[in-house]
C-alpha cells in the first residue's frame, strides 16, 4: 500500500523498515553509546591509577635495589670487622701485646693472670688481671696504647696506691682488663646467615 505518493512514493513497508531501523538505532545508542561513554571515563581513571602504580613500583623497585646493595656493603662489612675481632685462640697473643705495651710505657709488670673463657651475651669474654708498678701517668699511657691498639677490650677496674716510703713517685698497680671474644665459628656463621 503507497501511504504518499509526493514528493516521492512510500509505501507502509518503507515506514515499517524506517521504523525498524530507527528503534534499532535508537536500541543501539542506548545499548551501546550511552555504556560505553560511561565505561570509557571508568576506563581512563583506570588506566591513569595503573600508570601512577607502574611508576610507584618502578621508583620502590629501584630504592629495593638500593637498599640490597646497601646490605651486601654492610654484610660485607660485618664479616670482615668479624674476621679482625679477637678469637678465643687470641688470648696469648693479647696478653703478650699487653705486657710489651706495659713495658713500653715504663711499668713494670709482676703479675699476669687470665681467668677461664666465659660466654656473656652473644660474646665471649676472659677477664686479665694485671700487677705491677710505675707511675699513674706512665699506667694512663699504658692504658691509652692499649685502647688504641685493640678496641675489643675494657678497664674493669683498677687500683693505684702510692708507696710511703717511696720518693721517685712509684706507685703499686693492679688492674683488670676484659678482652671480648667472638665465637670461633662467628665469622662462618655470620657470612651463611647474611
Amino acid at each position: 500500500m503507497i501511504v504518499c505518493k509526493k514528493p516521492c512514493t512510500v509505501y507502509d513497508v518503507d515506514l515499517a523498515g524506517l521504523s525498524a531501523l530507527t528503534v534499532l538505532g535508537l536500541l543501539t545508542y542506548f545499548a551501546v553509546v550511552v555504556p560505553m561513554r560511561m565505561h570509557w571515563n571508568s576506563y581512563r581513571d583506570l588506566s591513569a591509577r595503573q600508570h601512577s602504580s607502574e611508576t610507584a613500583v618502578r621508583q620502590t623497585g629501584n630504592q629495593l635495589r638500593r637498599v640490597e646493595a646497601d646490605v651486601t656493603r654492610l654484610q660485607a662489612a660485618i664479616v670482615t670487622l668479624a674476621r679482625q675481632a679477637p678469637q678465643p685462640g687470641s688470648l696469648p697473643q693479647f696478653l703478650s701485646r699487653a705486657t710489651v705495651l706495659a713495658e713500653g710505657t715504663q711499668l713494670e709488670v709482676f703479675q699476669v693472670i687470665p681467668h677461664a673463657t666465659r660466654a656473656v651475651d652473644e660474646c665471649l669474654v676472659a677477664d686479665i688481671e694485671m700487677s705491677g708498678r710505675g707511675h699513674s701517668l706512665d699506667f694512663i699511657r699504658f692504658l691509652d696504647a692499649l685502647a688504641r691498639e685493640n678496641s675489643y677490650q675494657s678497664l674493669r677496674q683498677f687500683s693505684i696506691t702510692r708507696r710511703e716510703q717511696s720518693d721517685d713517685g712509684l706507685c703499686d698497680l693492679s688492674w683488670t682488663i676484659r678482652l671480648h671474644m667472638l665465637p670461633l665459628d662467628f665469622a662462618g656463621h655470620t657470612e651463611g646467615q647474611l
